[in-house]
């Protein structure tokens, strides 16, 4: 995982038509990012994966990814889930809930949702927000490793001339620092997923 990260340069675009879009039993998911090159989520080798996905069922379950961990932010709509028997959890839109891949998750609700997949023992840790914007520049503070993802409206930003993110896409930030966003409509969301290394015990 490190040497492919290592190995982006300080900034990636990956444009929505550039990414790969399937259907499920209950609607539809955009795989936005997997890492490392070569992987595939079939075939579950990857160490991180970023999606969103729809979904238009009103009860569904979840795959079982015994070997990751998962984070789950509702982006429109309002989702209730539960793990292994466990309390049912509400989840309001922008609200996030962490757990296991591996755990006997049953989902209800429709909804658009973000998605993140991290194996365990990666060394990584992960966390996401998500950004309602109007038309005010964002300073997003960069950790180093980030991903922001434009989940409605698009995006100014500065690099080498200015830059179009776009409705749907995502930029793959690899320096720590601050990014100045100019948000290109009267309202819109931004999501934010920030790596960082797990500290060596």
């Amino acid at each position: 995982m490190a040497a492919d990260l290592a190995a982006v340069p300080f900034w990636r675009y990956i444009p929505p038509e550039a990414q790969m879009v399937t259907d499920w039993s209950g609607g539809q998911t955009r795989e936005l990012y997997l890492a490392p090159a070569g992987t595939s989520y079939a075939g579950c080798d990857f160490t991180l994966r970023l999606s969103s996905a729809t979904v238009e069922v009103p009860e569904s379950h979840f795959t079982h990814l015994p070997d990751y961990n998962r984070l789950l932010m509702p982006l429109v709509g309002t989702v209730k889930l539960q793990h292994d028997g466990g309390p049912v959890k509400t989840l309001p839109p922008l609200a996030v809930d962490a757990f296991s891949g591996g755990a006997a998750t049953d989902s209800w609700g429709q909804c658009r949702d973000f998605n993140v997949m991290l194996r365990r023992g990666s060394g990584y840790r992960a966390a996401v927000k998500g950004y309602p914007t109007g038309r005010e520049t964002l300073a997003i503070a960069l950790c180093g490793h980030d991903f922001l993802y434009a989940a409605q409206g698009s995006y100014r930003w500065q690099a080498a001339g200015k830059q179009l993110l776009a409705e749907g896409g995502l930029l793959v930030l690899q320096r720590p620092g601050e990014l100045q966003l100019l948000p290109q409509d009267e309202t819109g969301l931004l999501v934010h997923v920030q790596l960082w290394r797990e500290p060596v015990s």
